[in-house]
């Protein structure tokens, strides 16, 4: 699960607390079953995800934060992110490796 944050008060990097936070967009984008999560209708300026949560069987990375990313004009704009596998099985009951049920 992603959130999309606009920069709108001037410092860099996100801030999502404070008395003057950046500008949340939007704050549900799953990735569909191919990995995909997508915004459309965006206007110019710099934008930050969050990952606020990942799919069953992959870890949250350290730092959940990825940007900026500059739209400078009506683009598509395609950014990779990815998370290492987590503990095969987890939540399945199994202890891993092939066979989990």
């Amino acid at each position: 699960m992603f959130q999309l944050w606009r920069e709108s008060n001037g410092v860099p990097g996100l801030q999502t607390r404070g008395s003057d936070p950046d500008t949340e967009v939007d704050s549900g984008c799953s990735t569909d079953d191919k990995g995909t999560c997508s915004f459309a209708g965006l206007a110019r300026g710099t934008y930050y995800l969050l990952e606020t949560d990942t799919p069953e069987g992959y870890q949250r990375p350290g730092n959940p934060v990825t940007g900026p990313f500059t739209l400078t004009e009506d683009e598509h704009l395609t950014k990779k992110i990815s998370n290492p596998r987590g503990e095969p099985c987890k939540g399945k009951g199994g202890k891993g490796g092939k066979g989990c049920t």
